[in-house]
């Protein structure tokens, strides 16, 4: 719509005395081209900022293969069973590994003691 057009709308409702009608549709139709920027640059920035979580998603998504979020959990809760069952294993053998030691110890100590006390016929 062209300013003449806006203009002559706006003497209409005037003449009508439609003054405040005729006020807000001035408002209206000179400032819409300014709103209408302001909204394309909004939308400008909101389809950026979607486009970013779009990006954002697709990183995410990358770590679940074929989309199976599920079948990614039960991969990290197979790997955290497994970890946890190697060290039971490993903790296990710490604790037969000292229990043989000190036994070994024990009997050293023991045929040193037979020995110095002249104990024989082990």
């Amino acid at each position: 719509m062209s300013d003449m057009n806006r203009i002559n709308l706006v003497a209409l409702l005037k003449e009508a005395g439609e003054d405040e009608l005729a006020e807000n549709v001035f408002h209206i139709l000179f400032n819409i081209d300014d709103e209408i920027k302001t909204l394309k640059k909004e939308f400008y920035h909101t389809k950026k900022d979607i486009d970013e979580l779009k990006k954002a998603l697709d990183v995410i998504h990358r770590a679940f293969p074929n989309d199976d979020i599920h079948g990614h959990r039960l991969y990290h809760e197979k790997i955290i069973r497994t970890v946890i069952a190697n060290e039971e294993v490993k903790n296990s053998l710490k604790i037969d590994i000292v229990q043989k030691v000190t036994w070994f110890v024990v009997l050293l100590v023991i045929a040193g003691l037979g020995l110095k006390l002249g104990i024989s016929g082990l």
